[in-house]
């Protein structure tokens, strides 16, 4: 009987320790989670504040869009040329003033542009275009929809329309109309006529108009 009490005895404070180890990892296990977790959030933190310390790859992924880009197209010579908001060559025009100030106020705003749609005065030629769906906050397209680009502006060449001999500007087989004549084409002339014969002078437009019609 004596040696019982003694093995209770001595197992007793193991037991003790094991009871109060297991309400410990029980209480603590919430706090070890919270920390877990606030800790990943801190670094988190940290990481989007000192963007030294992520990869090239992390950072793009992190970064917000520009407030918009502008597009230029041209309708007759189909050529068309994208640029980002920091990227507008001097030559080309750039967007309405009221225009870039309305994409940087949406971009940091719960409004949409069909909020503001009846009241936006869009300059003739430009067209705005909402691209929040591609982007976590509103990127805008400003759009500016012209006859020639400047590369195929003040060049000229001879076509046909309806079967007469015109005169296009831009670069064959893609111009603008800007006269017809009284001459209807021959037709050993016709494959000729309707890839276009570019002329750079007036004179050399009449040698060819002699060419086509005598």
């Amino acid at each position: 009987m004596t040696e019982k009490e003694n093995k209770k005895k001595k197992w007793r404070p193991t037991a003790w320790a094991g009871l109060w180890a297991l309400v410990l990892v029980l209480g603590l296990a919430p706090l070890i989670v919270l920390f877990t977790y606030t800790r990943s959030d801190l670094w988190s933190r940290w990481l989007r504040q000192n963007p030294g310390n992520t990869t090239q790859q992390e950072i793009s992924a992190g970064q917000e869009p520009a407030p918009y880009l502008v597009q230029y197209l041209y309708r007759y010579c189909e050529h068309s040329e994208t640029y980002g908001d920091q990227e507008l060559p001097d030559d080309l025009p750039p967007p309405p003033r009221g225009l870039i100030d309305l994409s940087q106020a949406l971009l940091n705003s719960n409004f949409s542009l069909e909020s503001f749609a009846a009241d936006i005065n869009v300059p003739e030629g430009w067209h705005v275009t909402d691209l929040s769906t591609e982007a976590k906050q509103p990127r805008f397209l400003l759009t500016l929809v012209q006859d020639l680009c400047p590369r195929c502006q003040g060049h000229f060449y001879l076509g046909l329309f309806n079967g007469c001999i015109a005169v296009y500007e831009g670069d064959p087989p893609r111009g603008r109309l800007i006269e017809v004549t009284d001459f209807r084409v021959k037709d050993t002339d016709r494959e000729s006529l309707e890839k276009g014969v570019p002329f750079e002078t007036e004179e050399q437009k009449q040698v060819f108009m002699e060419s086509f019609t005598s």
